[in-house]
């Protein structure tokens, strides 16, 4: 059995198969059925990311220092583009608040919502 045959097996069985029987679980106590919709969701976010998470990337910042350091102090004021002053905290709760709005299409009244269920 190929690499490739093996792992769509192993995915099946530990995660489709464990979805649709939570799911026929739910249905028998009357509840929606949710795993195999999010497992789906998970699947398509994951080959999405695939060519991004298993490549090893190196970015080199030598010309934007170089630009930097030979800017004029009024050009550093007109366009303020030193990582150092980034306010990293403030750019990663954008980045994520972009991520669910644009990349999940999840609006942003549900976000109190899922706050409160992550401090749980």
């Amino acid at each position: 059995m190929s690499y490739s045959r093996w792992l769509r097996h192993h995915i099946f069985f530990l995660h489709t198969l464990q979805a649709i029987l939570v799911d026929a679980v739910l249905f028998c106590l009357r509840k929606p059925p949710m795993m195999l919709k999010t497992n789906k969701k998970i699947d398509k976010f994951t080959r999405l990311l695939k060519c991004f998470s298993v490549r090893e990337w190196t970015f080199e910042s030598d010309n934007t220092g170089s630009v930097i350091s030979n800017m004029s102090e009024d050009d550093k004021k007109l366009f303020p583009c030193d990582p150092g002053n980034l306010d990293w905290e403030k750019y990663m709760e954008r980045l994520v608040i972009g991520y669910r709005l644009y990349l999940y299409k999840d609006p942003l009244d549900t976000l109190p919502q899922a706050r409160k269920r992550l401090r749980r």
